[in-house]
């Protein structure tokens, strides 16, 4: 089986993590995981968090890229809202091409042992949400530039008072000319 990002080079066997087995390409160092092989070998795992703050930058196959069992297309799946990246999945094989230093990257986002929730649409809506918020948080604070911390302190006051309509409705009343 051909390595789907280099072509021309050969899957082999090889450990990517405490013995879980993918087939890996020597040239890219790409790897190609069964998400079944997976599954079995993650509820044989003990969980341990992550102690990394940092999230290292690792090149992102923009390819579209074929499966190499079946030669359908893979699908890109986002993988945080902390990086870039994004895994491919084919869902007729249910395999994942896993770029060179992305386990890695899962490793740091202490995903490595939910792999196959970055797969649902649950994960992708919540991801596309947030990208959202932080955006029009932004947004919001590009608009007010120094104010924004005062506005928000006040506004953060205001959703606990229990008058908050009452100062609403007071802030809307223009003044008389």
């Amino acid at each position: 089986m051909n390595c789907p990002k280099c072509q021309g080079y050969h899957l082999k066997p090889k450990k990517l993590d405490n013995g879980l087995i993918a087939l890996s390409c020597d040239h890219c160092k790409g790897s190609l995981l069964s998400i079944v092989q997976f599954i079995q070998w993650r509820d044989t795992q003990e969980t341990k968090g992550n102690t990394s703050q940092t999230i290292c930058e690792i090149d992102e196959t923009s390819d579209l890229i074929y499966c190499p069992k079946c030669s359908g297309f893979m699908t890109k799946y986002q993988i945080s809202n902390q990086t870039h990246n994004r895994l491919d999945l084919c869902f007729r094989c249910y395999e994942t091409w896993i770029d060179s230093g992305e386990w890695q990257l899962l490793q740091q986002l202490d995903l490595q042992k939910n792999l196959e929730s970055i797969f649902s649409e649950k994960w992708q809506k919540h991801l596309l949400l947030k990208n959202v918020e932080e955006n029009a948080e932004k947004r919001i604070k590009n608009h007010f530039g120094n104010a924004f911390n005062k506005i928000n302190a006040f506004k953060m006051w205001l959703d606990t008072y229990d008058k908050k309509n009452d100062v609403i409705d007071y802030l809307k009343k223009r003044k008389p000319k």
